[in-house]
């Protein structure tokens, strides 16, 4: 399982997410996200950092020629690859033409045949609302059965601080990555985060996936 921390915005908090074990640490290049980073800022961080994970660059909403030219820019700055993570996408098809590995979000709508049909998508995102919405319409284990059975790709489950653990998804499903996103619910101040509540949280994480699951698709964690 890997973990992922998204909305890295400096560098102490870039060195703290890799000691506490976070292998996939992600810059939001979202102009209107709480977490935005301008390129400048990441260079910064990345010529500065010493420490080595999986760099995910985050886009929404993108014309693809702009991601290109701030990929090839901000790769300049580090001997770490850089992989891509896209949500609603212009043009799919575009994206997937800059022949650079990437994740999607998985939004409604989207057709299993557009997925197919990509050949550098790597992983789909599945984000905590989507979720718990096909949860209680009763669909999601017939979603997934879906998914995996038509398609190889890695999946993820972006989840949030105070959410319940679909531990029985993850285990069935073999979901190969968790991440969350920073937000104010770890937040000492506007991009100041509260480093023993993250750690705090992360452990019970730990514990909740050491122990084994009962037959009850919902395993409540304890609120943060």
């Amino acid at each position: 399982m890997k973990f992922g921390l998204k909305g890295i915005t400096d560098l102490k908090t870039y060195n703290f997410a890799c000691e506490l074990g976070f292998s996939e640490l992600g810059f939001d290049l979202r102009p209107k996200s709480f977490n935005f980073t301008q390129g400048y800022k990441i260079k910064e961080i990345l010529k500065q950092s010493e420490e080595w994970v999986n760099l995910v660059l985050q886009f929404e909403g993108e014309k693809e020629f702009l991601i290109k030219e701030l990929l090839n820019d901000l790769q300049t700055s580090t001997s770490q690859f850089l992989s891509l993570a896209i949500e609603k996408p212009i043009e799919l098809k575009k994206i997937d033409e800059l022949a650079h590995p990437y994740s999607l979000k998985y939004e409604q709508g989207l057709k299993l045949s557009e997925i197919k049909a990509c050949d550098n998508l790597t992983r789909l995102v599945f984000g905590q609302e989507f979720l718990d919405e096909l949860n209680q319409n009763g669909e999601l284990y017939g979603f997934f059965d879906i998914i995996r059975s038509e398609t190889d790709l890695e999946l993820e489950v972006q989840t949030d601080w105070d959410s319940a653990m679909l531990m029985t998804l993850i285990d069935t499903y073999n979901i190969e990555a968790l991440s969350w996103e920073i937000n104010n619910k770890v937040e000492l101040s506007y991009r100041c985060l509260d480093f023993q509540l993250v750690e705090s949280h992360m452990q019970k994480v730990g514990l909740i996936m050491s122990e084994s699951v009962d037959n009850d698709p919902l395993i409540n964690e304890e609120k943060i």
